[in-house]
Protein backbone atom coordinates (compact mmCIF):
# COMPACT_ATOMS: atom_id res chain seq x y z
CA UNK A 1 0.00 0.00 0.00
CA UNK A 2 2.72 2.35 0.45
CA UNK A 3 3.42 2.12 -3.31
CA UNK A 4 -0.37 3.29 -3.70
CA UNK A 5 0.81 6.34 -1.14
CA UNK A 6 3.89 6.86 -3.18
CA UNK A 7 2.20 7.21 -6.79
CA UNK A 8 -1.14 9.43 -5.25
CA UNK A 9 1.84 12.02 -3.77
CA UNK A 10 3.72 11.93 -6.97
CA UNK A 11 0.20 12.78 -8.39
CA UNK A 12 -0.42 15.73 -6.26
CA UNK A 13 3.24 17.50 -5.91
CA UNK A 14 3.00 17.36 -10.15
CA UNK A 15 -0.86 18.80 -10.25
CA UNK A 16 -0.74 21.30 -6.89
CA UNK A 17 3.25 22.16 -6.68
CA UNK A 18 2.80 24.74 -5.00
CA UNK A 19 0.01 23.61 -2.98
CA UNK A 20 1.55 20.80 -0.55
CA UNK A 21 5.05 21.05 0.38
CA UNK A 22 5.12 19.03 3.07
CA UNK A 23 3.93 15.87 1.64
CA UNK A 24 3.22 12.85 4.34
CA UNK A 25 4.61 9.31 3.62
CA UNK A 26 2.26 7.40 6.33
CA UNK A 27 -0.96 7.39 7.41
CA UNK A 28 -3.01 6.30 9.87
CA UNK A 29 -3.81 2.58 9.40
CA UNK A 30 -7.23 1.79 9.67
CA UNK A 31 -9.18 -1.88 9.14
CA UNK A 32 -9.01 -1.85 5.62
CA UNK A 33 -7.44 0.84 4.49
CA UNK A 34 -4.68 3.41 5.81
CA UNK A 35 -5.99 7.13 5.71
CA UNK A 36 -3.51 10.22 5.31
CA UNK A 37 -4.23 13.69 5.61
CA UNK A 38 -2.89 16.50 3.38
CA UNK A 39 -2.71 19.90 4.82
CA UNK A 40 -2.48 22.76 1.97
CA UNK A 41 -0.19 25.33 2.09
CA UNK A 42 -2.82 27.77 1.73
CA UNK A 43 -6.23 27.84 1.67
CA UNK A 44 -7.68 27.08 -2.09
CA UNK A 45 -11.20 27.11 -3.63
CA UNK A 46 -12.46 23.39 -3.45
CA UNK A 47 -14.26 23.74 -6.91
CA UNK A 48 -11.21 24.54 -8.65
CA UNK A 49 -9.44 21.79 -7.14
CA UNK A 50 -12.19 18.71 -7.76
CA UNK A 51 -12.19 20.41 -11.74
CA UNK A 52 -8.58 20.02 -11.56
CA UNK A 53 -8.24 16.70 -10.43
CA UNK A 54 -11.35 15.76 -12.24
CA UNK A 55 -10.43 17.08 -15.60
CA UNK A 56 -6.64 15.77 -15.23
CA UNK A 57 -8.79 11.91 -15.25
CA UNK A 58 -7.16 11.29 -11.47
CA UNK A 59 -10.06 11.37 -9.70
CA UNK A 60 -13.93 10.08 -10.33
CA UNK A 61 -16.25 12.22 -8.31
CA UNK A 62 -18.86 10.22 -6.61
CA UNK A 63 -20.99 12.92 -5.02
CA UNK A 64 -20.75 16.44 -4.28
CA UNK A 65 -22.87 18.00 -1.72
CA UNK A 66 -23.53 21.59 0.64
CA UNK A 67 -25.74 22.29 3.14
CA UNK A 68 -26.05 25.04 5.77
CA UNK A 69 -27.01 27.50 2.71
CA UNK A 70 -23.98 27.12 0.57
CA UNK A 71 -21.83 27.27 4.13
CA UNK A 72 -21.06 23.58 4.37
CA UNK A 73 -19.75 21.64 1.18
CA UNK A 74 -18.42 17.54 1.27
CA UNK A 75 -16.82 15.77 -2.16
CA UNK A 76 -15.71 12.32 -2.75
CA UNK A 77 -14.25 10.86 -5.50
CA UNK A 78 -12.26 7.66 -5.81
CA UNK A 79 -9.31 7.02 -8.60
CA UNK A 80 -10.08 4.31 -11.36
CA UNK A 81 -9.34 0.89 -9.52
CA UNK A 82 -5.91 -0.67 -10.73
CA UNK A 83 -3.16 -2.68 -8.96
CA UNK A 84 -1.29 0.56 -6.73
CA UNK A 85 -3.89 2.51 -7.93
CA UNK A 86 -6.76 2.53 -5.35
CA UNK A 87 -7.53 5.16 -3.09
CA UNK A 88 -11.03 7.49 -2.34
CA UNK A 89 -10.34 11.59 -1.36
CA UNK A 90 -12.35 13.58 0.51
CA UNK A 91 -12.55 17.05 0.58
CA UNK A 92 -14.71 19.20 2.96
CA UNK A 93 -15.17 23.33 3.44
CA UNK A 94 -17.03 24.84 6.62
CA UNK A 95 -16.01 27.87 4.58
CA UNK A 96 -18.14 28.38 1.67
CA UNK A 97 -16.81 26.25 -0.90
CA UNK A 98 -12.80 27.13 0.63
CA UNK A 99 -10.56 24.44 2.32
CA UNK A 100 -7.01 23.63 3.48
CA UNK A 101 -6.88 20.10 3.61
CA UNK A 102 -8.08 17.11 2.18
CA UNK A 103 -8.02 13.16 3.49
CA UNK A 104 -7.30 10.06 1.26
CA UNK A 105 -7.97 6.51 2.17
CA UNK A 106 -5.88 3.81 0.21
CA UNK A 107 -6.74 0.54 -0.54
CA UNK A 108 -4.76 -3.03 -1.32
CA UNK A 109 -8.51 -4.53 -2.01
CA UNK A 110 -10.52 -3.41 -4.92
CA UNK A 111 -13.82 -5.38 -2.99
CA UNK A 112 -12.75 -3.22 0.39
CA UNK A 113 -12.58 -0.45 -1.75
CA UNK A 114 -15.59 -0.37 -3.48
CA UNK A 115 -17.48 -1.15 -0.39
CA UNK A 116 -16.19 1.84 1.42
CA UNK A 117 -17.50 4.17 -1.59
CA UNK A 118 -20.60 2.80 -1.71
CA UNK A 119 -20.87 3.16 2.27
CA UNK A 120 -19.27 6.99 2.02
CA UNK A 121 -22.06 7.62 -0.63
CA UNK A 122 -24.66 6.29 0.94
CA UNK A 123 -23.83 8.33 4.19
CA UNK A 124 -23.51 11.67 2.37
CA UNK A 125 -26.58 10.66 0.18
CA UNK A 126 -28.65 10.29 3.60
CA UNK A 127 -28.05 13.90 4.60
CA UNK A 128 -30.30 16.91 3.71
CA UNK A 129 -27.48 18.24 1.92
CA UNK A 130 -28.51 19.70 -1.46
CA UNK A 131 -26.61 17.39 -3.82
CA UNK A 132 -24.92 18.80 -6.63
CA UNK A 133 -23.28 16.32 -8.12
CA UNK A 134 -23.69 12.22 -8.29
CA UNK A 135 -22.45 9.59 -9.87
CA UNK A 136 -24.64 6.70 -10.55
CA UNK A 137 -23.61 3.37 -8.83
CA UNK A 138 -24.20 1.45 -12.38
CA UNK A 139 -21.28 3.62 -13.61
CA UNK A 140 -19.49 3.65 -10.49
CA UNK A 141 -19.89 -0.56 -10.59
CA UNK A 142 -18.68 -0.62 -14.14
CA UNK A 143 -15.54 1.23 -13.11
CA UNK A 144 -14.74 -1.76 -11.11
CA UNK A 145 -15.77 -4.70 -12.24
Amino acid sequence: MRENIIIFNNMIRGLFPDCIQNIPEKGRELESSIEVTYNFNKQILLKDFVDKINKEGKVNIKIATKEEGGRVYHVMGYSNPTEEKMYIVHLASTQYGVTDSMTVCFYESIEEMYIELLSYYNKYNSTDAIILESESNQITLTRFY
